[in-house]
């Protein structure tokens, strides 16, 4: 966001490697922190990576769904 201190971050892969890299992410106190879109091959890895992290970190995740992105070529979606 333009004029704004806030880091926006998207998840590509799911798994627990990027499910971790996310939630590391988001306990960053180097400023405010949001995480923005999320990219997976697998639906419901996707979808439980959100479950999990919307339930400790509501306030800083703005993913609706359609910023949740799904095949090979998610990847290219979540940085736009």
């Amino acid at each position: 966001i333009q004029g704004s201190d806030e880091i926006r971050v998207a998840v590509v892969g799911c798994g627990g490697r990027g499910g971790g890299a996310v939630e590391n992410a988001l306990l960053t106190k180097s400023g405010p922190v949001k995480l923005v879109a999320m990219a997976d091959v697998f639906e419901d890895r996707l979808n439980g990576c959100y479950n999990s992290l919307v339930g400790r970190y509501k306030d800083k995740m703005d993913v609706p769904q359609d910023r949740k992105f799904l095949g090979f070529d998610a990847y290219k979606q979540a940085m736009d």
